[in-house]
């Protein structure tokens, strides 16, 4: 049996109520655009997902973790698998992570100063290099936030190991605020 609307053979729903409201069988596809992609049901979905994230926060991601912990190889071919297909999303963030960087960068900024910044990068690496830990230069303020702005200048920056990086995200530390 094929679908009615695009004519493929992969019907999925040829007996079912869903056929039976509109007198068609249908492929997934098909399905889909007809009956998941209403307002309604966008709605719908986006506030159950909301509702049962709140409610079942911890155990959700516990579980993701515990799947993460056992199958890291499938994981990290999904994620290689992900970039090499949308490469060009990296890229333009990546791009428009050193545009914003360099509109941090303020131009009064003196040569000694950008000599201070070129040799914190060259510290995380070397702290990267000698003890196998990967460390990244942070911004104590971050450079794109909701709130604030901060500038890329020696100052305002500070090295951690990747995991306190992504950890702290592009949020302000405590103290600060």
């Amino acid at each position: 049996m094929e679908c009615n609307i695009c004519k493929s053979e992969n019907v999925k729903y040829k007996n079912s109520k869903k056929e039976f409201a509109i007198g068609k069988a249908l492929c997934r596809k098909c399905y889909n655009v007809l009956f998941k992609q209403t307002k309604d049901y966008k709605e719908y979905k986006s506030n159950y997902d909301l509702n049962r994230y709140e409610r079942d926060k911890e155990a959700i991601i516990n579980k993701s973790n515990n799947y993460y912990r056992n199958n890291k190889e499938k994981c990290s071919l999904v994620k290689k698998i992900y970039y090499s297909n949308n490469r060009y999303k990296f890229l333009a963030s990546s791009r428009g992570y050193k545009i914003k960087k360099l509109n941090a960068t303020p131009k009064w900024l003196s040569s000694k100063h950008r000599e201070e910044i070129n040799l914190i990068y060259k510290k995380s690496q070397e702290l990267s290099l000698a003890t196998g830990i990967n460390y990244e230069v942070d911004h104590i303020i971050p450079i794109k936030s909701k709130f604030v702005c901060g500038l890329h200048v020696p100052w305002n920056l500070q090295i951690l190991t990747s995991y306190e990086n992504r950890s702290k995200s592009n949020k302000l530390v405590e103290d600060i605020v």
